[in-house]
């Protein structure tokens, strides 16, 4: 096995470039095989699970997949593991609705899953903060919708208007990240 490249299976560039640049600070090269896996779970563990083993058949090497939920502090488990389909439902405008006069306290919570020919590893990353009262502008990274309306705590600006140096010094993605790697390079 080769501890200096992994694959990372997403389909998403914005979550690959940040998965690659924190790789990246541990001279691990990342190679992206762009796959678009149907989500089946209800929960981030048994989604990215799934996702890891689906990606496995199909590529028959060892490989991480990552898979992130929201989580409201006012709606349990709300977007929770369904982020995507709770934007595509409600749009950012209707879950900034959905929080008024409510706790706005929110958390990022990411699942990275390792997977080969023996079985498969977990690693976890979170990032607390607040939801913001207005929408703000989606920076270079579109794709992650609820950038736009989350301040990580002890910042002033949303995930959105960091730069992604800036970024994975306290991202989710970031700490589950660091934490395989420091398992992957024990392997």
């Amino acid at each position: 096995m080769n501890h200096n490249s992994i694959i990372v299976v997403t389909g998403n560039n914005d979550k690959f470039d940040e998965i690659a640049k924190t790789l990246a600070e541990f001279k691990i090269a990342a190679k992206q095989v762009n796959m678009s896996i149907e989500e089946k779970g209800s929960t981030l563990e048994e989604i990215v699970v799934d996702k890891a083993k689906k990606a496995f058949e199909q590529v028959k090497q060892p490989l991480i997949v990552d898979d992130t939920g929201v989580y409201f502090v006012a709606y349990e488990d709300f977007p929770g593991p369904f982020p995507k389909r709770v934007f595509e439902k409600f749009g950012l405008a209707g879950l900034l609705k959905k929080l008024e006069g409510k706790d706005r306290g929110a958390a990022f919570k990411t699942v990275i899953c390792y997977i080969d020919e023996k079985g498969y590893k977990l690693f976890y990353g979170a990032l607390e903060g607040t939801i913001t009262e207005k929408i703000h502008d989606a920076g270079e990274r579109a794709s992650l919708q609820y950038e736009r309306i989350f301040i990580p705590f002890g910042y002033k600006i949303t995930v959105s208007a960091m730069s992604i140096e800036d970024k994975i010094k306290i991202s989710h993605r970031a700490h589950a990240t660091r934490k395989f790697v420091a398992w992957f390079k024990k392997l």
